[in-house]
């Protein structure tokens, strides 16, 4: 899954779908923050730092949103389940 595949739910007039589309983006954020910390050859320099101290703020947000998802009766569960999914071209 790309950001682009969740303009049609961040344009959403159902504010559900603009909290999937929310949470969408956040993971595909953390997936390829990840994908970029990895290839650092100096994980101990300052980027190396920041990038970590970057990762842990939006897990925690993930957290938060994960917890607005369930308060609304949605499922962050699946929406993983579709990141994953839609990464590995399935």
């Amino acid at each position: 899954m790309k950001l682009e595949d969740t303009i049609g739910l961040m344009c959403s007039d159902d504010y559900k779908d603009r909290l999937k589309a929310e949470y969408l983006q956040l993971l595909i954020r953390i997936r390829l923050l990840d994908i970029y910390w990895k290839s650092l050859e100096d994980k101990l320099s300052p980027e190396g730092a920041y990038i970590l101290e970057q990762m842990g703020s939006m897990k925690a947000y993930r957290s938060a949103l994960r917890k607005r998802l369930y308060s609304v009766g949605l499922f962050p569960d699946t929406l993983d389940a579709v990141c994953d999914t839609e990464d590995k071209g399935e």
